[in-house]
């Protein structure tokens, strides 16, 4: 890290990259352009001949606004809207990534070996973000229901969560799950 990074650990704790509404991005606790750089080299890799077989990318888009809209609106409508909303996102797929889980308001997808470019991953969140505003438009322009699902569906967005790192898969009653640092740090 520069001179301007208080420490090591400091940027390894930010090597998530959070990719926000249009590619926007945010990297907490970085305070400089150097460290931003390091971080970068540090998930996506400096190349593909330097990248780590067992790295796995670690894409997750997540609606924001999940738990209110479900708990505050009517289970039959929300079930209907979140299930389109998830399946819009699995469709906006352009990676070839591999969906692992569905994880209530998030999908988690997986992508082993080298990691997508920068500009793929954000073209990428981008597209599943428009589709996404897209739909909750035709949404609100469309119903023809006054519920409280389909009247606070604008209250919902979707943030995405990208880490690439070492992770191994297990077996669990037939199910594969990976595990290693990396899932646990794209999950925090």
């Amino acid at each position: 890290p520069c001179k301007g990074c208080a420490s090591r650990s400091r940027y390894r704790r930010a090597a998530t990259l959070v990719v926000a509404a249009f590619g926007v991005l945010w990297w907490p606790r970085l305070a400089c352009a150097g460290a931003w750089l390091n971080a970068m080299t540090q998930i996506l890799g400096a190349s593909v001949a330097t990248a780590n077989p067992d790295n796995v990318l670690f894409f997750i888009p997540d609606i924001s606004g999940f738990t209110k809209f479900v708990t505050e609106t009517e289970v039959s409508h929300s079930q209907h809207i979140i299930q389109e909303l998830l399946e819009l996102i699995v469709d906006a797929n352009q990676l070839g990534l591999e969906v692992s889980e569905f994880e209530g308001d998030a999908v988690l997808f997986v992508r082993p070996g080298a990691p997508p470019s920068l500009d793929e991953l954000l073209a990428q969140a981008r597209k599943m973000f428009v589709d996404f505003h897209s739909h909750i438009k035709r949404i609100e322009i469309l119903r023809t229901c006054a519920c409280g699902a389909c009247s606070s569906v604008h209250c919902l967005s979707l943030k995405f969560v990208a880490h690439c790192g070492p992770a191994k898969t297990m077996q669990v009653k037939g199910h594969s799950k990976f595990i290693g640092k990396s899932i646990i740090v794209a999950h925090r």
